[in-house]
């Protein structure tokens, strides 16, 4: 007889969609978010560098991921059962949930300190060639 063997994280997917199927009582916010900790960390700092941060995030972009995940335009095996369970109000609450909170320390150093000088918009392609910036307000002809 064969024995499949079964990596954790299908374990671990079919225990959150088992989870987010059954029915609960209501639950705030807070409740809701305490099961985001698990990959996004306690501490908004995630268990693998393959989770996104999502502590300090900008709000809207949060929620439209959520959004994505539960209407299949963005797939993932985690997370696509985790929001069927999510009503838009929910997907609402924990994005403005987890946009107030700081962005945590990820432990990465910091840019020097001329990184953050030099910065500022990007040259033009022509400034780039060494040509004097385009003049929209010159007629160019092909010729």
């Amino acid at each position: 007889m064969l024995h499949a063997r079964i990596r954790p994280a299908a374990w671990l997917t079919a225990l959150l969609a088992l989870l987010a199927a059954t029915p609960a009582p209501a639950e705030g916010v807070d409740e809701k978010a305490q099961a985001c900790a698990g990959c996004h960390g306690e501490n908004g700092v995630p268990q693998q560098k393959t989770m996104p941060v999502i502590w300090g995030q900008q709000q809207g972009y949060l929620y439209l991921q959520l959004r994505d995940f539960k209407s299949g335009a963005r797939k993932n095996d985690v997370m696509g059962p985790i929001v069927q369970a999510l009503e838009r109000d929910d997907m609402m609450a924990l994005a403005a949930y987890f946009s107030q909170k700081t962005w945590p320390n990820l432990q990465q150093p910091r840019a020097p300190a001329g990184v953050a000088k030099r910065g500022g918009p990007a040259p033009q392609r022509a400034q780039v060639a060494g040509e004097a910036p385009f003049d929209r307000r010159k007629r160019h002809s092909r010729g």
